[in-house]
């Protein structure tokens, strides 16, 4: 049997719900639900439905539902959560550094950051400007939180030898990413950071352009002749052929011819 997605295990646990303290739901409360719980772990959401079904009197929002999940983000308040996030990228940028890839297990960090401009820009702010960067950080934070963010997103944030290697077309070199625990995410307690090594994939040959070239070249067919003729050699005067002699009936025929010639231009004139 298939394993069922996030958003049916989450339409389970509000039709239990809903069954338990005998409410009707429609497919906008279902969506509801799935937007608000989106950034909740979901073996969390199971516990704080068995919770509800145990403590509560009616049905809860999602709200008290955040707050029956007892980890990780729900025990901050929310006006606590963009300052608790920054406390993470601080810590991130002494302890991780602009040169390796972050990936912060709040998604919405990893977010926030890449709308600030990315994880480089935001190391290299200056120290006397960093409070302008924190103000701004809460605010997006904030902004981000509620939201359904797509993945990319989310996805980790690039550093310098990232960048670089992207740029020079390395894709294949190993990235060292750093996968920074947060209060806000969905832990009682922050874990350390810790340094992983990506697997590299296989490189990829790309032709250059001298071998496309070769390749184009030897399927043509060659335009240079087989032998070059050879320059004909120059002609001498001692080496003409003289005519053959001509016989005495030839030559009586032509001064005959030359007479007749003469009598005609002598009666002409």
């Amino acid at each position: 049997m298939p394993e069922k997605s996030r958003q049916e295990q989450i339409a389970e646990c509000v039709a239990i719900l809903a069954e338990a303290f005998r409410q009707r739901v429609s497919e906008t409360t279902f969506q509801s639900y799935d937007i608000g719980l989106s950034d909740l772990d979901v073996g969390d959401i199971k516990r704080a439905v068995v919770r509800a079904i145990r403590e509560c009197q009616f049905m809860p929002t999602v709200h008290e539902l955040r707050k029956l999940c007892g980890a990780g983000a729900s025990s901050i308040d929310a006006k606590d959560r963009p300052l608790a996030a920054w406390q993470a990228v601080r810590d991130a940028i002494r302890r991780v550094g602009g040169y390796d890839s972050p990936n912060f297990a709040d998604p919405v960090v990893n977010a926030a950051i890449r709308e600030l401009g990315g994880w480089v820009l935001v190391c290299d702010t200056p120290t006397d400007e960093m409070h302008w960067v924190e103000k701004r950080f809460c605010q997006v934070y904030s902004a981000l939180a509620g939201a359904r963010l797509p993945g990319h997103q989310t996805m980790r944030l690039a550093g310098i030898t990232e960048i670089d290697n992207g740029r020079s077309g390395y894709r294949s070199e190993p990235v060292r990413v750093a996968n920074v625990a947060c209060l806000t995410a969905d832990r009682r307690q922050a874990e350390p950071v810790r340094i992983c090594l990506e697997a590299p994939a296989p490189p990829e040959q790309s032709p250059g352009p001298n071998d496309a070239v070769r390749s184009l070249s030897a399927n043509l067919p060659s335009t240079e002749p087989t032998a070059k003729p050879k320059p004909a050699a120059a002609l001498k005067p001692d080496k003409l052929e003289r005519p053959p002699a001509k016989s005495r009936e030839e030559q009586t025929a032509e001064l005959k011819r030359l007479a007749n010639l003469r009598d005609d231009q002598s009666k002409a004139g």
